[in-house]
C-alpha cells in the first residue's frame, strides 16, 4: 500500500495512483493505493478525481472520499 498526503493553496498539483488521479483545488487530501483500487480522502477544500477505469471525473469535497476501484474489484462486485 502506498500513501501520499498532498496540500496546496492555489498552485496546480496532482497525485497519481494506479486507478485514479487527483487534481488540487486549494485543499488538503490523501491518496492511498490499495489492492482494490485508489482511495482519495479530502480533509479541506475540494479535489477533482479522475477515475481511469470508469472513465469519469468526480469532484470530492472536504469530509468525503472516493474509491476508484480496480477492474478486478469491479468484476468481483458484479458477480
Amino acid at each position: 500500500m502506498r500513501r501520499l498526503w498532498g496540500s496546496d493553496s492555489g498552485g496546480r498539483f496532482r497525485t497519481h495512483g494506479r486507478h485514479s488521479q487527483a487534481t488540487v483545488r486549494g485543499t488538503r487530501w490523501l491518496t492511498v493505493d490499495r489492492c482494490d483500487g485508489t482511495l482519495t480522502r479530502v480533509t479541506r477544500g475540494a479535489v477533482s478525481v479522475r477515475d481511469h477505469v470508469r472513465d469519469r471525473t468526480v469532484l470530492v469535497r472536504a469530509g468525503h472520499s472516493y474509491l476508484a476501484r480496480s477492474r478486478a474489484a469491479l468484476r468481483r462486485l458484479r458477480r
